[in-house]
C-alpha cells in the first residue's frame, strides 16, 4: 500500500527519535552533561540513523529544493564542535567576527535538526493526519527545506577548516 510505505519513512524516524529522547532522559537522570551523553556510541549511532531518515525524508517529500539524501551526521557533530570551540573562545575573551559567523553556521545546522525533531515528536500522535504525499505536508517540507538549506551550508564551512576560518 503506497499510504503505508510513505508513512513508513515518518515512522522509522519517529522511532529513531524516540531512542535519542529517550538517551537523553537516561543520561539527565543520572546527571549528566551533554559531554557525557555525546560519548555514548549508541546515542552517536542512533542520530547517525535518524539523520540518514531525514535525508530519505527530504528526497521524498522535499520538492521546494534538491531534496538531498546525502547530508551526513558529520555535518551536525561538527556544527556542535564548532559551537563548544566557540563556547571556549568566547570565555578566554576571544571573539572575533569568525568566531560570530562560525556560530551562526554551526547555530542554523543544529537548529534545523531540533526543528526536525521537534516535528517527529508532534506527528508522532497524530500519525493518521499525515498526508502519504509527503510533499503536501507543509511543515514537515518548511523544516526539510530549512534542514536542507543549513545542512549544505554546513557541509561546505563547517566541514572545511580552511573555509571556514576565511568566513
Amino acid at each position: 500500500d503506497i499510504e503505508e510505505k510513505a508513512r513508513r519513512l515518518i515512522v522509522h524516524a519517529i522511532e529513531h527519535e524516540r531512542v535519542l529522547t529517550n538517551l537523553e532522559e537516561e543520561q539527565f537522570q543520572k546527571n549528566a552533561d551533554l559531554e557525557a551523553l555525546l560519548a555514548v556510541k549508541e546515542y552517536e549511532e542512533v542520530q547517525k540513523k535518524l539523520v540518514r531518515s531525514i535525508g530519505h525524508l527530504n528526497s521524498v517529500a522535499n520538492t521546494r529544493r534538491k531534496g538531498r539524501d546525502d547530508l551526513s551526521a558529520a555535518v551536525l557533530f561538527d556544527a556542535m564542535t564548532t559551537l563548544r570551540r566557540c563556547d571556549l573562545a568566547e570565555r578566554n575573551g576571544q571573539c572575533t567576527e569568525r568566531l560570530i559567523a562560525a556560530r551562526i553556521l554551526a547555530t542554523d545546522v543544529v537548529e534545523s535538526y531540533e526543528a526536525m525533531r521537534e516535528y517527529l515528536r508532534e506527528v508522532e500522535h497524530c500519525l493518521e493526519r499525515v498526508d502519504p504525499h509527503l510533499c503536501n505536508n507543509t511543515g514537515l517540507v518548511a523544516r526539510l527545506v530549512d534542514w536542507e538549506e543549513s545542512w549544505e551550508m554546513g557541509t561546505r564551512y563547517m566541514q572545511h577548516e580552511q573555509l571556514l576560518l576565511a568566513v
